[in-house]
């Protein structure tokens, strides 16, 4: 797996179903050789419709009245992507709602290679952060779900490297 762009995703949603939508999402680059973080993106996303789990993500439909449509990001948010390889912890979660959005944005995507940390530890977040030792106290937001992400797949590559074929990696999308 070609690693010159590590790119963690997060996406918090209305649901899980294909009519479902993105309410808020982040991207964390990595810097390839030190592990630290190179950029970061953060957004609110307006639904247009309703916000769903607010009991999970906290993220009210006052909060996102005003954010921009999914729409409205991808000139920002699909540079952020291209030809990046994704991290998320459940990778194929997060990739089937970014290619969802994408696609009703008119806008091609076509993820190859990515790292899933829930795949690399069985485990919740919260229960591989808590294994790893990474603090991780605000739950359910984009962002600091990203980051905290970051971190763990920085852990994880410390002891399972990341291959092409290797147990830890899969292929996301078509």
């Amino acid at each position: 797996m070609s690693l010159n762009r590590i790119v963690v995703i997060d996406c918090e949603t209305t649901g899980f179903a294909r009519h479902d939508r993105i309410v808020e999402i982040a991207a964390v680059e990595l810097d390839v050789n030190s592990g630290n973080v190179a950029d970061e993106f953060e957004s609110l996303v307006n639904p247009m419709q309703g916000v769903g789990p607010r009991h999970v993500h906290g993220i009210s439909q006052s909060m996102v009245e005003a954010a921009p449509t999914f729409g409205e990001l991808v000139d920002t948010l699909a540079p952020r992507l291209h030809g990046a390889t994704l991290v998320a912890h459940n990778l194929p979660f997060d990739v089937r709602f970014l290619h969802q959005e994408l696609e009703r944005a008119g806008v091609a995507f076509h993820p190859g290679n990515g790292y899933c940390t829930y795949r690399a530890t069985k485990l919740t977040l919260s229960q591989a952060c808590a294994h790893f030792g990474i603090p991780y106290e605000t739950q359910h937001r984009a962002l600091a779900d990203a980051r905290v992400t970051a971190r763990l797949a920085t852990a994880l590559h410390a002891r399972i490297p990341v291959t092409a074929n290797g147990s830890t990696s899969c292929r996301i999308g078509g």
